[in-house]
């Protein structure tokens, strides 16, 4: 039979045959805390280590007149703390702070009206969010367009805040709808984008229709009328797209579209294949102790510490994800204390 990745899902209904607890056990308690510790579980192994899986590369645009930008809702932390583009007509980089008083210190340096090219940045929470949002905030603000390449480390797909970015025919005229709730509040709005004789945003429960006049409503009326609606607002927020400065007419349609955030139940998160093997193990142990009153969960979570020990011994073998589709090199000398990490007595 064919390798198949778990799935919160499929890993809950094998954890219940292991330690014989009724799915349909009254009240639905069994069942909800069972895979609230697989999910739990899953973020802790996520978050023990900086993993060279969790790797991935963006592009941080700042445009002329703005003061910040608002990273991906996969966003975790900058690994980098300089930020360099080198082009032959272009040559600037950009110093991430992780000291509030030296970034101020910085800022302080400059005028309110100043602009130019930014050279500092903090991250910090985007305040007109409901739920936490990173933005980086830069001095002085930038004077042209300007944009840089960068690493960072991913966040757990389980805490991910639902998010859309619109990809519309033409220029500047794509928006990000990002949720003021976490979970399947924010997952159940939709946004829809459909033609009409005026611009307008009308909400019926958590579905979001953008009426707009075909090559006159600009991406930035939207934003306008969007903000205006308390119900539409009371929702999402909207704010341009990167690298989009919401000039640009719309002249296309969006069938309803959901919010996409956290990982679902039923999907399998993209980690190295070994990881599957890790998490099966650490959420076994978690059950075990939790609903059974034997000591089986030393067995397994002696078991958990050999793989443990075993991913840090091929710290220097090359690894793919479960699609076998991104090679991954783990050069992290974190593994040996993964166990403690987790709640492992050894």
């Amino acid at each position: 039979m064919a390798w198949v990745p778990w799935t919160t899902d499929t890993l809950a209904a094998h954890i219940r045959g292991e330690i014989a607890q009724d799915a349909d056990a009254s009240g639905g308690t069994t069942p909800a805390r069972i895979e609230n510790i697989i999910r739990e579980c899953g973020i802790g192994l996520w978050n023990a280590a900086d993993w060279q899986f969790r790797r991935k590369r963006g592009t941080l645009y700042v445009l002329d007149g703005e003061s910040a930008f608002i990273l991906p809702n996969d966003f975790g932390e900058f690994e980098q703390r300089w930020l360099k583009k080198t082009l032959e007509d272009e040559h600037y980089r950009l110093r991430i702070h992780s000291d509030p008083v030296e970034y101020q210190r910085q800022a302080d340096g400059y005028d309110s009206d100043d602009t130019g090219e930014p050279r500092h940045g903090i991250l910090e929470r985007d305040t007109d969010q409901g739920v936490w949002v990173p933005k980086l905030t830069v001095c002085p603000t930038a004077d042209d367009d300007f944009s840089w390449p960068y690493w960072f480390v991913q966040n757990d797909p389980w805490g991910r805040v639902p998010e859309l970015t619109t990809a519309l025919t033409g220029d500047d005229n794509d928006l990000r709808f990002i949720a003021k709730a976490h979970g399947s509040t924010g997952t159940d709005v939709t946004i829809e984008f459909a033609a009409g004789g005026a611009a307008a945003v009308a909400v019926a429960d958590s579905a979001i229709t953008v009426t707009y006049v075909t090559g006159v409503t600009t991406a930035a009326a939207v934003k306008v009328l969007f903000d205006a609606d308390a119900d539409a607002a009371a929702l999402a927020t909207c704010q341009n797209a990167p690298n989009n400065d919401g000039s640009g007419t719309i002249s296309t349609a969006q069938a309803a579209t959901a919010l996409a955030g956290p990982i679902a139940d039923s999907a399998s998160p993209v980690w190295p294949r070994t990881f599957f093997q890790g998490w099966k193990l650490l959420s076994t142990m978690a059950c075990q102790q939790a609903f059974r009153a034997d000591d089986a969960w030393k067995g397994t979570g002696l078991s958990f510490k050999n793989w443990a020990q075993k991913q840090r011994s091929e710290n220097d073998e090359t690894v793919t994800t479960g699609d076998q589709s991104e090679p991954i090199i783990d050069g992290y000398g974190d593994l040996l204390a993964l166990a403690g990490s987790v709640g492992l007595p050894y």
